[in-house]
């Protein structure tokens, strides 16, 4: 096998990593379990002012609204009495980005993973397949994505609020995510250490899953499965 077959083989992997990356992302993005055990967590209803029911309803509103499974974010809530909207323009302005920028990565997520996939059909339809260099390829592509995953997380350990605010800069172009803690009911919902503790399930998810399948590679090297000369 030439090493311009090998150089995209691993190329496609570094692809499928960020893949497995954006499925935990996605898993515990929209886990409402989690949102309801941070709620309680850091006592957010209280902080707030509303129900815990109104809370986790507001909750899905916004989660159904990132998926594009509702065309608004409109909510009512009793909030320190008053019975009003949960969320500001501004607010509104700011999940319409978030939306487009998860519904973008899932478009990617899904193309990375078919790549992945196509290859690995391709190399067996040309009798190309073969166990020890797909796991050759894949180790370098591995150990390139760990080298810079353990970058952002050292980052992200050592200064979260500059790692979370360097992720909007990059992602998002303009600053409608400044959002102000003392009236916008969105940056209380998912304060600083929400984010946090979110960042850290996203982080073991992704390594569940990456060793998971790294595990499966290297047992096949080993079994020589669907090996072709």
């Amino acid at each position: 096998m030439n090493k311009v077959i090998k150089y995209l083989m691993s190329i496609n992997h570094l692809l499928f990593i960020v893949g497995l990356l954006l499925i935990s992302i996605d898993f515990n993005c929209f886990n409402v379990n989690f949102y309801e055990k941070e709620y309680e967590k850091l006592n957010t209803a209280s902080t707030i002012g509303m129900s815990q029911e109104e809370l986790l309803n507001a909750t899905t509103v916004l989660l159904d609204y990132t998926r594009d499974e509702r065309s608004d974010m409109l909510v009512n809530a009793t909030i320190n009495g008053i019975h009003t909207e949960v969320f500001n323009e501004r607010e509104k302005d700011h999940m319409a980005d978030v939306k487009n920028l998860y519904l973008n990565a899932m478009r990617f997520k899904n193309v990375f993973l078919l790549l992945e996939v196509a290859m690995i059909g391709l190399l067996i339809v040309i009798k190309k397949w073969n166990t020890i260099v797909f796991w050759e390829t894949f180790k370098i592509a591995a150990i390139s994505f760990v080298f810079v995953l353990l970058f952002f997380l050292l980052f992200a350990l050592i200064d979260f609020d500059s790692f979370w605010r360097n992720f909007h800069e990059i992602f998002f172009t303009n600053d409608l995510w400044l959002l102000d803690p003392r009236t916008d009911i969105l940056i209380m919902m998912v304060p600083l250490q929400f984010f946090y503790d979110l960042v850290m399930r996203i982080v073991i998810t992704f390594v569940l899953l990456f060793g998971l399948f790294t595990t499966g590679v290297y047992y096949f090297k080993r079994k020589g499965i669907a090996y072709y000369d």
